[in-house]
């Protein structure tokens, strides 16, 4: 998706002006809001996000640093893989893939200015990092998971997916259960969590209970993380359905993967109700983030974090005393 319209500066809005209108909102009993979670909503939760778990591992990789219980690896022998990934592929599924000279590259730039790889590569590398046997890919991301405790956010969010109307979705892309946890020891009803595609038939968007979509599956369902991967057709139907419902509020997410980015920026899908894009102040998305907002009707809102960001929307949602 190519983007010939630039942002303009004074469109972006911030935290206090995104917290506002949605209470504004439901005050009126207008439309409901979503949210659509990445990993970076789990970064206060000392989780680490995908832009840190690529650095790890192409550290790596290219034999600079040991990774959990995996020694320092072979340049040359990485490089050999990539090769033998890529030719090993399917000619539709080469075009997903990115050459392993353009990843390193970005690696190198990342190492130099002291900045993230960009999150498109985060596929590829893990590919490249746990061949040939996957579940050893899940069991060190069970590892990364392993007793971190839900953020202030976290919190927040489930008293809000419990007690305020018309906010009871979030879609995420995480393999965690932060929220699963917080909505089980704070929410006021009982929540579905949908943590793999057979169950999204199932999802009624006509109940009121809090509902968790985690369209990448949760971590003990085989998590997807490979470049190929695609949204399956009952997460399209369910997303489509939900943006004809709800205005949808992305925080923490980098459009890294071929699943869901790949869903939001095709033609076919719209956001009738428009959307807001939330990103942290000193890392503004471009590329394709930035043509999906400016030709689909979005808003970028520049926020200090999630926690922050829930912390305000509960004043304004909850009452500052519940806070």
């Amino acid at each position: 998706m190519e983007s010939k319209k630039t942002i303009d500066p004074s469109d972006i809005l911030v935290t206090e002006q995104l917290t506002a209108l949605v209470a504004e909102t439901n005050a009126m009993k207008e439309d409901g809001f979503c949210f659509i979670l990445g990993a970076g909503a789990s970064r206060e939760s000392e989780i680490p996000t995908g832009n840190e778990l690529e650095r790890r591992w192409m550290d790596c990789l290219m034999g600079e640093k040991d990774d959990l219980y995996t020694k320092r690896m072979d340049p040359e022998a990485t490089r050999r893989l990539a090769e033998q990934l890529l030719q090993e592929g399917t000619e539709e599924n080469r075009k997903l893939f990115h050459e392993f000279e353009e990843i390193h590259s970005a690696w190198e730039s990342a190492k130099a200015a002291n900045s993230p790889i960009p999150s498109k590569y985060y596929s590829d590398i893990y590919r490249l990092r746990f061949h040939p046997d996957f579940k050893r890919g899940h069991r060190y991301l069970e590892q990364s998971m392993k007793g971190k405790e839900p953020s202030i956010g976290y919190h927040i969010l489930a008293m809000i997916l419990s007690q305020v109307e018309r906010i009871n979705l979030v879609i995420t892309t995480n393999f965690d259960s932060l929220l699963e946890d917080t909505l089980f020891l704070y929410g006021e009803q009982r929540s579905m969590v949908a943590g793999h595609e057979s169950l999204a038939p199932f999802i009624n968007l006509n109940r009121s209970l809090p509902i968790v979509a985690k369209i990448h599956r949760s971590l003990y369902y085989e998590p997807v993380n490979t470049p190929d991967a695609r949204l399956p057709r009952a997460w399209i139907d369910l997303l489509n359905d939900a943006f004809n419902r709800y205005i949808p509020i992305v925080v923490g997410y980098g459009g890294g993967d071929q699943s869901l980015m790949a869903f939001l920026t095709d033609e076919h899908t719209s956001f009738p109700r428009g959307f807001y894009w939330c990103y942290v102040e000193a890392e503004h998305p471009g590329g394709d983030i930035e043509a999906l907002v400016l030709e689909k009707g979005g808003h970028f809102v520049s926020i200090q974090g999630f926690d922050s960001l829930m912390v305000e929307l509960g004043k304004e949602l909850l009452g500052v005393k519940k806070i």
